[in-house]
């Protein structure tokens, strides 16, 4: 009889092949000594199936899924292990060359292209950390994009390109004459490992879902691209919905919940989002993204296409008048400092002064005299229209006028209606930041798997409006695995967390300019702040540094935040917040 125990412990010395796709499936031979009976297998820590040994140097076994990095492969006999170090390597499969073809000008998907989360020597390979194409520069897309509330984590890189270089390649369906989809040539799909290579052309889309507080769904609802994954592209894609002029949004592929899209303004779309333009006769969705679209009616208005609308008294559509529309407020006072704003809004009125619930119409708000800025006028979707002034450094005012449809605004008068707003000297007001709060006398540790205890951060602040701070917390790793920089499955981040703002929602105190938060160098508008180092083992702690800004309204907040494995679970601790003070600033002289 022999006992494997009496040959010592196993080693592993290769594997082969030596790397396979994300999904495991893969056949693989694995070589060493001392290999007997009752041998298991592990690739990356996941134990691999279908274990067979075929002497006491081989042994034969399908590997399990991973993730993108080269894994230690460990044999076990009779409780003793042997290691094969970083021996197999995960890589996303390439797609198969296809050919779309339905309907006519089809898109071709051209040669294959790999992927890979960190630095590689395979030509060709995109490298998704830093990725670089289309219009798209330095995205992270290691890092799942979020959509809606889909996260997006892309697994396949393709391209497409038209049959003539250089031309657009256009999707319609005959059922649907209203409904045209703009893709540039050679813009790449980045996609989710549950699409299955086909680009659906617009069709009827379900109009299932929630939809958002104040609207409801119009009779326009198109879905396009995939109905079971959300498709990303490195190129702005453009999708005409002719007859729909109001507002629009857009619901991702296996979510129930419908998001407005917001007006393009002065600039595009921001990757991976949306933004929508109206002619008054159609509306332009400008996306990085594909999913079901609709268009949608605000409770109480008009339908999507703002057309339809009752004036009151003689029940027939009436055309908005700019001698009756109005621009408010006429007079404002802000801080000046470059950071406070007010809103000025022109409403649309007919001729007879009745408030129309869709304006039909192209608003200009502009600055006539002063100092101050002023952003692009955005079309509310109800009738009304809005623009931003923005404070300039010095006290001082600036004057603010409106067109209707090439008109001069008058609310109601004979003259153009001025809108004045006054920058006040600022007031005096100190930021400043309470005492680091201590870390606790004992954290737990060694808990299997991924966790996370709170080890300390720094003090709650007292924030002038408008100001920016550093804070800082310390994460101990409490579990029994390490967390690895860049690598999805891995690497630890700070999520935005209950109660305020909410788990990962976009919050007022920090982001990367998306979703309304502002650009504090935040890695998302929803990711505080990512690993400091490139790997924290077991009972290490990782200092977390992120920027905040305060609002410019005074007020007492919280801020909530928790640690995560981007793209496998979020961690404890739960109760992680700052407490952020906005203080009414004192006269001058004060």
């Amino acid at each position: 009889m022999q006992i494997a125990a009496d040959a010592g412990a196993p080693t592993v010395t290769a594997i082969s092949p030596t790397g396979g796709p994300l999904a495991g499936g893969t056949a693989v031979l694995i070589t060493g000594t001392a290999f007997f009976t009752g041998a298991t297998v592990t690739i990356g820590g996941a134990l691999a199936t279908s274990v067979v040994r075929k002497n006491a140097t081989s042994i034969t076994a399908v590997t399990p899924s991973g993730t993108t990095k080269a894994k230690d492969v460990v044999v076990t006999v009779s409780g003793q292990s042997g290691t094969g170090s970083r021996l197999y390597t995960y890589a996303a499969a390439p797609l198969e060359r296809r050919r779309w073809t339905k309907p006519s000008n089809t898109p071709t998907v051209t040669t294959p292209i790999d992927t890979a989360a960190t630095s590689t020597t395979v030509p060709g390979t995109v490298i998704l950390s830093t990725y670089t194409s289309g219009s798209l520069s330095n995205v992270n897309l290691t890092v799942a994009q979020n959509v809606g509330d889909a996260a997006v984590t892309v697994t396949q890189v393709t391209e497409l390109v038209a049959d003539a270089p250089g031309t657009s390649i256009t999707l319609r369906n005959a059922a649907l004459p209203a409904v045209s989809v703009q893709i540039p040539d050679a813009t790449t799909i980045l996609a989710p490992a549950g699409w299955n290579g086909i680009i659906n052309p617009p069709s009827a889309g379900s109009s299932s879902g929630t939809v958002p507080s104040g609207f409801s769904l119009g009779g326009t609802v198109v879905e396009v691209g995939s109905s079971t994954a959300v498709l990303l592209f490195d190129r702005e894609v453009t999708i005409v919905l002719t007859g729909v002029t109001g507002t629009v949004g857009y619901r991702s592929a296996g979510s129930s919940t419908w998001v407005v899209i917001s007006p393009c303004g002065g600039g595009g779309p921001v990757f991976p989002g949306s933004c929508s333009t109206s002619d008054g006769t159609s509306t332009t969705i400008r996306t990085y993204h594909f999913t079901t679209f609709a268009g949608l009616i605000a409770v109480g208005g008009g339908d999507e296409s703002g057309g339809g609308d009752e004036s009151g008294g003689g029940g027939g559509a009436s055309a908005p008048a700019a001698t009756a529309s109005t621009l408010t407020p006429t007079s404002a006072s802000i801080t000046a400092g470059g950071a406070m704003t007010q809103l000025l809004t022109v409403t649309a009125k007919d001729s007879r002064g009745t408030n129309l619930t869709s304006g039909r119409a192209i608003v200009t708000i502009t600055k006539s005299s002063g100092t101050g800025t002023i952003s692009a006028v955005t079309d509310v979707g109800n009738g009304t229209y809005t623009a931003v002034v923005t404070s300039p450094t010095t006290p001082g005012s600036g004057v603010f006028v409106a067109t209707l449809n090439g008109a001069a605004v008058t609310s109601g008068s004979t003259s153009q209606t001025q809108a004045t707003v006054t920058y006040a000297a600022l007031a005096s007001c100190t930021s400043s930041v309470g005492p680091g709060i201590a870390p606790p006398t004992s954290v737990p540790s060694g808990i299997p798997g991924f966790h996370a205890a709170w080890y300390g951060q720094s003090g709650y602040m007292t924030l002038c409006p408008g100001e920016t701070a550093t804070a800082t917390v310390a994460m101990y790793n409490s579990g029994s695995r390490g967390w690895v920089s860049g690598v999805m499955g891995e690497v630890a981040y700070l999520g935005t967390s209950n109660p305020s703002p909410g788990q990962d929602q976009p919050s007022t105190f920090g982001g990367d300019g998306t979703l309304g938060s502002p650009n504090t160098g935040w890695p998302q508008y929803n990711r505080v702040a990512s690993q400091p180092a490139a790997y924290v083992g077991p009972n290490q702690v990782a200092w977390f540094q992120f920027s905040v800004k305060a609002p410019t309204t005074p007020g007492t907040y919280g801020f909530h935040i928790r640690p995560l494995i981007e793209g496998a679970l979020w961690m404890e601790d739960y109760g992680i917040f700052w407490q952020i003070t906005v203080p009414e600033p004192s006269s001058p002289g004060a």
